[in-house]
């Protein structure tokens, strides 16, 4: 009995020390398991979070608009080939109704490829237009799309051509460069035929003159085309309208590009 009260002792300290040993981590283990071995949840709120506006469409006039410009660098990419869900036909001939039904392009310069048909794609040529701006928003890795429908004809007895430059992103026609030999078959060479093609061209793109656009007074070119220009507001954007014996523009520009005389030395003010 001595004997078992001699190392009863000792023994019970090494089960306890022993004990200590394993249970606090396996007490640590459990701690942890019920503190982390569930979902913890915090209400998420939406204004807190970045919002980045994407491109609007006069952005992508604006650099549409620049890429010719020494003043902002603006690098390209064309292709002939594209990858909209749009066949070539159905693109051609959406492009067609819609200046067709605005009075902006009439049937007849399209009827003359096709006798009177729908078929004018097959005649049409489609390049597409990637535009980077080195100098935007570095997130942006996108680049701008856009496209130009071609149609050219030397072979009929009369010579014409035809540029539409597309917004990819909302189909809209943002410039238009006509040539036809025969124009005054359909586009009369005054002043009121042409200020009526501007509204209709406005009015399709969904603009109001006077609040979308502004109408400058420019003065006479030295070619003494008809022309008049709109301004648009908060921005370096004009449309020059133009009208010649055998032409018909509508010129996304910026001010300084100059080359139609649509610097500031052109406004009558």
């Amino acid at each position: 009995m001595k004997l078992m009260k001699k190392w009863l002792f000792p023994v019970l300290t090494c089960l306890i020390v022993a004990g200590a040993a394993v249970l606090s981590p396996y007490l640590s283990q459990m701690r942890d398991m019920g503190q982390f071995g569930q979902v913890h949840t915090e209400p998420l709120d939406a204004a807190a979070l970045p919002v980045r506006e994407g491109p609007t469409l006069l952005d992508r006039m604006e650099l549409f608009a620049n890429q010719y410009s020494s003043a902002r660098p603006v690098l390209s990419s064309s292709t002939g080939t594209y990858a909209d869900s749009f066949t070539k036909r159905e693109q051609t001939l959406a492009l067609r109704e819609q200046l067709t039904k605005w009075n902006i392009v009439p049937d007849l310069f399209f009827d003359e490829y096709t006798g009177a048909t729908d078929e004018a794609y097959e005649f049409c040529d489609i390049q597409r237009l990637l535009l980077w701006d080195p100098a935007g928003e570095q997130e942006v890795r996108e680049p701008f799309r856009y496209y130009q429908f071609s149609w050219t004809d030397y072979e009929t007895y009369h010579n014409k051509s035809l540029s539409v430059d597309v917004d990819a992103e909302t189909g809209l026609p943002i410039q238009i460069i006509l040539w036809d030999t025969n124009i005054a078959q359909w586009f009369p060479y005054d002043r009121e035929a042409l200020l009526d093609k501007a509204f209709c061209f406005f009015e399709m793109m969904g603009w109001t003159v006077g609040t979308d656009m502004v109408y400058m007074n420019p003065l006479e070119p030295e070619n003494k085309f008809l022309q008049y220009c709109f301004a648009v507001p908060d921005t370096d954007l004009y449309y020059w309208i133009t009208h010649g014996p055998t032409t018909f523009h509508i010129s996304l520009e910026t001010m300084g590009d100059g080359e139609t005389g649509s610097d500031s030395s052109g406004f009558d003010r």
